[in-house]
């Protein structure tokens, strides 16, 4: 059964960058959005996304197995697309553009590896 599941092929590296951009992603919409019904609706799939995420990172053996919604990857999907706006109108420098790098990155993989669910 599990083997029907896609697995999200990142490094414990860029699982870590995809917990710290969701973190980010989070208090941006806290911060930044109008008070809707669909921004609380993400705020709270982002509330239950980043523990998933985060139970990843440190697993050495074995790859262990993210069960995520169709919308948790919406969200994810979502989020990076966001922040890799809001840094393409930031000033360039090298951070910025490594940055951005990663982000493009993670969001392929995502991509790439649940392409059948709905945006």
């Amino acid at each position: 059964m599990a083997d029907s599941f896609p697995l999200l092929p990142v490094s414990q590296e860029q699982l870590k960058e995809l917990v710290g951009a969701m973190l980010v992603y989070k208090q941006y919409r806290f911060l930044k959005t109008q008070p809707t019904e669909e921004r609380w609706q993400t705020l709270l799939i982002l509330e239950c996304l980043i523990p998933k995420l985060y139970c990843g990172v440190g697993i050495q053996e074995g790859a262990k197995p993210l069960w995520l919604t169709v919308d948790d990857v919406r969200v994810m999907k979502i989020g990076l697309a966001t922040l890799l706006d809001q840094l393409n109108k930031k000033p360039r420098s090298p951070t910025i553009e490594a940055e951005m790098q990663r982000l493009k990155k993670l969001k392929t993989a995502i991509e790439q590896t649940f392409k059948t669910t709905q945006d």
